[in-house]
């Protein structure tokens, strides 16, 4: 089986350069924000889309990419919409700008690579839904928010009682999680 976390690993590293070229082409005015934020979303929804590949993979599906895969990732990028829309509109309004009025690079891809986190997540959720529960919520070896100990003391979850996924931004840690999530075989999911 293939070392689905060195590929987890590896498709953030790229996707996070190619937001990093993004980010450097707006602030050096090569794109418009629209620009900017169509470019960003295709490249979240491609990283989305073969994180879902990755955590069906890690569970034991391993078949190649289908058109469910698209559709999830699509889903996750709905629900992101807001924040992504949130952040178009402050690039627009000149949030980002130096006092010159100028774009600063290294702020806009800070904010950009927040939404790297949330790849983990789905590749984590994804895992979850291929995996054979009861699933346990192992804290990580970090300081934890309010949310993951209450998560990990009322373990163990099915499917359809699981309230959250390490890393997909619904615990206050967001994707600083570092939590696990355990399934029946012990077989855990990504780790961030």
């Amino acid at each position: 089986m293939p070392d689905t976390q060195r590929s987890l690993n590896t498709l953030l590293d790229h996707a996070g350069r190619s937001l990093s070229a993004l980010c450097h082409r707006y602030a050096t005015g090569q794109f418009t924000a629209d620009i900017f934020g169509d470019h960003m979303l295709g490249t979240l929804e491609s990283a989305h889309t073969q994180a879902v590949v990755l955590g069906r993979h890690r569970a034991g599906d391993t078949t190649p990419l289908e058109e469910d895969d698209r559709e999830f990732a699509r889903h996750v990028l709905r629900e992101e919409e807001e924040f992504l829309s949130a952040f178009l509109d402050d690039l627009e309004e000149g949030r980002y700008n130096d006092d010159l009025g100028h774009p600063q690079g290294d702020a806009i891809e800070r904010r950009a690579r927040l939404y790297l986190g949330r790849v983990s997540g789905t590749a984590n959720e994804a895992w979850a839904l291929t995996a054979d529960g009861p699933f346990r919520w192992l804290l990580g070896d970090a300081a934890h928010c309010g949310d993951c100990p209450e998560l990990a003391a009322a373990s163990p979850y099915t499917i359809d009682s699981l309230p959250a996924y390490p890393r997909d931004n619904s615990t206050s840690c967001l994707q600083s999680c570092k939590c696990l999530l355990v399934d029946a075989q012990g077989r855990a999911c990504f780790e961030g």
